[in-house]
């Protein structure tokens, strides 16, 4: 049975309560209104009962004519419910409405001359948001982004709180080139307090357009706004937020200090002290915590703090630099946020031969800490091994202590060992949950499976998992969907949102990528979601057939791309849908380019040969072409 939304739930009340109002005191108005709710969840055959009911007793009422119409409408029958409009039209040539649902409706059909004549009718009847918006619409769709513009502003003046007029003006501005005008107009009407996640995930889409060269207020706020919401996808973010941190003023003696040739140089200038305040920052932190780190100039410069805070703590000077309880506060904060950095990052950053001796030192210092050693100073500790070295595998006794540390200011101290240890063991003992369907013999898929059970991919946090209320009633039908390669699970959470009412059986080669996957959904509690082990050569036993099968990155490789096509293909509703998504060997020359390179230089795919990797794409000059690997 497939799950009730709260709207519908609420719909479906107000239904029985009108329908014992009229039992009562049968009136034609109350039949209308039975009609409108029918209509919102869909039940098209009972909102045209109730109209037929309606009309039979008051026939003059234009507004049932429009209804009916839009019922046809939606049940794809055009001819139909073009009859009713007019009868609509005819009863009252001034019904606005049923001008503009016909225009709609020779929109829906690509008549454009027709849907063009209708509109402008309507907005001849009535200057409303509504008309502006559907004539926006109609030049919009002739691609006259300039012209569509113009009415969609004047349509979002008119109606502040129409969310589809602000959707149709911010994708009209973007069109247009105007990304920094877009992303205002969202901001704009993410306070006017209308479908504010539905903006913050847009904005996000839109910001990764922007490249800034100087420092910018607003986009810092909409950036900060942003990484606040713990539901939109925070990897957009990535540029803007290491621009507006490098670029802001405020924080220009910090970033002075990437200029410095050697590590000795950088530590000779550098007073940590002087820069908690910036480190410490909600800005600073929640970038660190949340987006990948893209810009190489200051990733070296944070894993230099990161060695120079490790050498205080191993000196145990830290009190010359952190004088006060606040400061230390501040200085936690700066290091577990680069342990959420380094593990959210596979703890590719660099480091030296010196620092590898160091963090022995720090293990050692932590597995038998002393008696005086204070709770803030233990956690600083432990939390600077996990900006070099994966907590969860640690000693048992390192991690006891990391779960038991009791903190005064305990929020980020618990988020950080959820990301870096109780969310990997969650992972681990679900693995005896997920059944396993054939076994996987294929030699490719094994070495595939080898990869991602190493290090699912990609590593997430958060990802947009709005749903629009207003969804058309065709997206929450039932419909079964196969995502056959689900990875981590965001492939997952997107048709869910997209199809929320549908049951969705995933599956992967890896059982570490289906655990992430499969925590996510639980996290997030989505029910209507099943998990397989499974190699797609193996997926011919399933007995079911499905609406949608969904298999992107999977495909190409595979020793024999076609077998695994002709096995969805297989499972496949005559009526359904697959959406394929391959490599392109012209998008990825690059890569292709830095792999021969690779196998030259004899670096191994390890933590070792990746660092020395990055070392090297750190080293070249900036105007070498082949830098521009740094941005993946």
């Amino acid at each position: 049975m497939a799950r009730q939304s709260p709207a519908y739930i609420k719909i479906s009340n107000e239904i029985k309560k009108i329908t014992k109002s009229y039992e009562k005191s049968p009136q034609p108005e109350k039949l209308t209104k039975l009609a409108e709710l029918f209509f919102k969840i869909g039940q098209f055959d009972d909102a045209i009962a109730c109209l037929q009911a309606a009309i039979k007793a008051a026939p003059d009422h234009s507004r049932n004519f429009k209804l009916l119409g839009d019922c046809f409408a939606l049940k794809k029958q055009p001819q139909q419910a073009m009859e009713f409009y007019q009868r609509a039209m005819i009863i009252n040539k001034d019904d606005d409405d049923a001008w503009g649902a016909a225009g709609n409706l020779m929109l829906s059909q690509k008549r454009y001359e027709e849907a063009a004549r209708y509109f402008s009718q309507a907005l001849d009847l009535k200057d409303s948001a509504d008309n502006n918006n559907n004539i926006g619409v109609l030049i919009y769709e002739k691609g006259l982004y300039r012209e569509a513009s113009n009415y969609f502003l004047k349509a979002v003046s008119l109606d502040r709180k129409n969310p589809n007029h602000k959707k149709n003006l911010a994708r009209t501005l973007f069109r247009l080139g105007q990304y920094k005008e877009t992303l205002i107009a969202l901001h704009e009407a993410h306070h006017d307090g209308e479908d504010q996640m539905y903006f913050k995930a847009e904005m996000g889409n839109v910001i990764r357009h922007i490249a800034l060269m100087d420092f910018s207020p607003e986009i810092k706020e909409i950036t900060l706004l942003c990484l606040r919401s713990d539901n939109i996808d925070h990897k957009n973010f990535s540029t803007v937020w290491v621009s507006n941190l490098v670029l802001d003023p405020a924080n220009r003696s910090l970033f002075s200090h990437t200029n410095h040739e050697s590590y000795d140089a950088f530590k000779a200038e550098f007073k940590l002290g002087d820069h908690l305040n910036v480190l410490a920052d909600e800005f600073t932190i929640l970038g660190l915590r949340l987006v990948t780190l893209q810009a190489l100039e200051t990733e070296r410069l944070f894993t230099r703090i990161r060695r120079l805070i490790l050498e205080h703590v191993l000196n145990d000077d830290l009190a010359a630099i952190c004088a006060t309880d606040k400061e230390r506060d501040k200085l936690l904060l700066f290091v577990l946020a680069l342990s959420e950095a380094g593990f959210m990052s596979e703890y590719a950053f660099l480091e030296t031969a010196e620092e590898e001796g160091m963090i022995e030192q720090l293990r050692s210092l932590i597995a038998v800490p002393s008696k005086q050693c204070e709770p803030n100073a233990l956690a600083l500790q432990i939390a600077l091994l996990g900006a070099y070295r994966p907590l969860w595998l640690e000693q048992p006794s390192i991690i006891k202590q990391a779960k038991d540390l009791k903190l005064k200011n305990k929020k980020a101290w618990e988020i950080c060992i959820r990301l870096c240890i109780l969310e990997p063991e969650e992972e681990r003992a679900l693995r005896s949950t997920i059944p396993a369907i054939g076994s996987i013999s294929d030699e490719v898929s094994a070495k595939v499976r080898e990869q991602y059970e190493e290090s699912p991919y990609p590593r997430w946090r958060y990802t947009n998992v709005q749903i629009d209320p207003k969804k058309p009633i065709e997206f929450n039908k039932p419909y079964k969907i196969l995502i056959a390669g689900c990875g981590t699970g965001k492939q997952v959470l997107q048709d869910y949102t997209m199809y929320p009412n549908a049951e969705i059986t995933a599956v992967d080669l890896s059982l570490s990528s289906i655990c992430y996957a499969k925590r996510k959904v639980q996290e997030l509690g989505i029910k209507n979601v099943k998990f397989f082990h499974a190699d797609i050569l193996d997926l011919g036993v399933l007995e079911e057939k499905f609406d949608f099968v969904m298999c992107s990155g999977v495909l190409h490789h595979m020793k024999e791309p076609e077998k695994g096509l002709a096995v969805l293909t297989k499972l496949l509703k005559p009526e359904g849908m697959m959406d394929i998504g391959l490599y392109s060997e012209f998008a990825r020359q690059r890569v292709v380019h830095f792999r021969d390179f690779v196998k030259q230089k004899g670096w191994k795919s390890d933590l070792k040969g990746i660092r020395s990797f990055r070392e090297h794409v750190m080293n070249m000059a900036n105007d070498d072409p082949l830098k521009l690997i740094a941005r993946s």
